[in-house]
Formats: structure tokens, C-alpha cells, sequence
């Protein structure tokens, strides 16, 4: 038996909900730094620097969090203004990933170079 109509539309709009909240992986923020490098001075303006870069300060969020809880388990960081961390260290870290780990979630990268970065002493 067919599906209503009138049915139809809410399972679609739980799709895209649960679609767009869906987490960047490793792979992908690589595939994503690669195309941006590649645009040049202009990719200041693209909407892929735009995800980037969204992604990274949610990622960031995060791992503030979890810091400020007192976890341990992804390094022990300077305060906030005092940690650098450059692009091309985190493109040299999620480019030496293997597969497996570039196939998950850019938020678990970013905490292992954090974690390797900011080890606890």
C-alpha cells in the first residue's frame, strides 16, 4: 500500500534534519583545505572557506568544553590566546590520517592534534 501523501512530507523533512546535522569528516575538511588552497586570494570569500571555517569554530567549542570540564583525554592546552595552532599543522596531521581514521568525524582529528600537540605532562 502506498504511503499518503500528506505522510511523505514529514519523513522528508526528518531526512534534511538529520542530513545537515550530520558531522564533517576528516576526509572531507581535507578534500575542503585542498579545494580552498587551490582557489587562491579569492577563497577568502567562498562558501567553502565559509564551512571551513564554521566547522572548525564548532569543533573548537567542543573541545573548550571538554577542557573546561577537566578532561584530560585530549591533551592539556594552554589557556584560550595563548595556543597556536596554523593551517598547514593541521592539514600535515589529517594528511598523515589513515583511511579509517580520515573517515571519521573532523572532530576526533582535531582532538587527536590537540591531544599530540598538548600532551599532559
Amino acid at each position: 500500500m502506498p504511503m499518503p501523501r500528506l505522510m511523505l512530507l514529514p519523513c522528508a523533512a526528518l531526512l534534511l534534519i538529520a542530513a545537515g546535522g550530520s558531522e564533517m569528516t576528516a576526509g572531507e575538511f581535507l578534500t575542503g583545505m585542498n579545494k580552498v588552497e587551490a582557489q587562491g586570494m579569492t577563497a577568502i570569500f567562498s562558501s567553502d572557506a565559509k564551512k571551513l571555517k564554521a566547522e572548525t569554530e564548532r569543533v573548537i567549542k567542543l573541545y573548550d568544553g571538554e577542557v573546561a570540564k577537566g578532561s584530560r583525554d585530549y591533551g592539556c592546552p594552554p589557556p584560550k590566546g595563548k595556543r597556536k595552532l596554523t593551517g598547514d599543522e593541521l592539514k600535515a596531521h589529517i594528511s598523515g590520517l589513515s583511511a579509517s581514521q580520515k573517515a571519521q568525524p573532523y572532530r576526533l582529528a582535531f582532538y587527536g592534534l590537540m591531544k599530540k600537540k598538548y600532551p599532559c605532562k
